[in-house]
């Protein structure tokens, strides 16, 4: 007789569930959604078309760029990049150690900013908060003040 709840376990709980699943289910509230196309919602600011650059990129400094860069209609650059700014040191365009980053030789800061001034394009820098150099703390502070600086 001790057996006879762990046999009736498993058959009580399909019962429930067939119980359960037996109910009717209420019908989901409908949304309606209208466009209207043809009316202008907003304008897109000068600054809204923009490029992430990369350091690592070895076409960045390629003539032709900036003319190209123009006459697509990007008016910001960003450098040194998304999450490569939290590797990256600007003063002497290196990676923080042990993190296998690649960075183009090329591809410094100063370079970066003729790209941008020939394109006619704002800069937008984004410093390094993630790491210092020897990879052992968090950004220095003193880095991006310096930057800015500069």
């Amino acid at each position: 007789m001790p057996f006879l709840p762990r046999r009736l376990g498993p058959l009580l709980g399909l019962l429930a569930l067939g119980a359960v699943a037996g109910l009717p289910c209420r019908a989901q509230t409908g949304a309606s959604v209208t466009v209207n196309a043809a009316a202008p919602a907003g304008a897109l600011p000068a600054t809204g078309v923009g490029v992430n650059t990369a350091v690592w990129d070895g076409n960045l400094l390629d003539a032709a760029v900036p003319g190209l860069l123009s006459q697509a209609g990007v008016t910001v650059l960003r450098f040194p990049g998304g999450s490569t700014s939290d590797v990256y040191h600007w003063q002497n365009n290196s990676a923080t150690a042990g993190t296998g980053q690649y960075i183009n030789p090329a591809d410094t800061f100063d370079a970066f900013m003729g790209v941008a001034q020939k394109a006619g394009a704002t800069p937008v820098i984004t410093v390094n908060y993630g790491s210092n150099a020897a990879g052992n703390a968090g950004g220095d502070p003193n880095e991006a003040a310096a930057w800015v600086n500069y």
